[in-house]
């Protein structure tokens, strides 16, 4: 007999507000965080986001007086950041595609970040030379809550997890534990699969007992 890993989708949690999209992301880790550090809760993922990506506007006027090309700032930012997140580092109507894995890392962790032409070995800071900004590859592509954006989160249970015990514990602790968010975001269920997931597992324990 081989028995099968079931993993079954119990809660889907939003967290929304209007605050910037990298904002609402980082609220929306913290509380995933949160809520794998409650007993009998295992699977928690986020969803509602495309791709984190990292885009630096280099501006050509600034390319010429450092004696800099666009390849020259492409590379000092392949070799400085070994998690940086995909991206594009662009100037007028030509760019250099950056692409490593991490999405974690920020704008501004990046903008005192040396470069240094190749040509002069001349060596400036990034932010003297480009815009660097976050993005996300998708920006049309979000999910809301109320008619706000919002990051999803769904919780789920693995075999031999008992689906009502982790939607109590993720419940209770959204009504007593999250105070410390900020007023402008707001956090509630709007999808509890967990009756109905409970009915069909009891339902078919019963016919396989039969």
């Amino acid at each position: 007999v081989e028995l099968m890993d079931v993993q079954l989708d119990v809660l889907f949690v939003a967290i929304a507000g209007d605050v910037p999209p990298r904002d609402l992301l980082a609220y929306a880790e913290q509380l995933r965080d949160e809520l794998l550090a409650l007993d009998d809760v295992s699977d928690v993922a986020i969803t509602g986001f495309s791709d984190h990506q990292l885009r630096v506007e280099v501006r050509e006027s600034a390319l010429v007086a450092h004696e800099l090309s666009l390849r020259d700032v492409a590379q000092a930012i392949r070799t400085q950041s070994v998690d940086l997140p995909s991206g594009d580092v662009s100037a007028g109507a030509r760019d250099v595609k950056v692409r490593v894995t991490d999405q974690r890392r920020w704008a501004e962790q990046f903008r005192d970040m040396t470069i240094v032409s190749n040509a002069t070995g001349a060596a400036v800071p990034l932010r003297a030379i480009a815009e660097v900004r976050d993005a996300f590859k998708d920006e049309w592509n979000y999910a809301a809550y109320n008619g706000r954006r919002a990051a999803h989160l769904k919780v789920g249970t693995k075999s031999g997890e008992d689906v009502l015990v982790v939607a109590r514990r993720v419940k209770r602790f959204l009504a007593e534990q999250t105070d410390h968010y900020p007023d402008t975001v707001e956090i509630g269920v709007w999808a509890d699969n967990s009756v109905i997931l409970n009915g069909r597992w009891t339902m078919l324990v019963e016919n396989v007992a039969l």
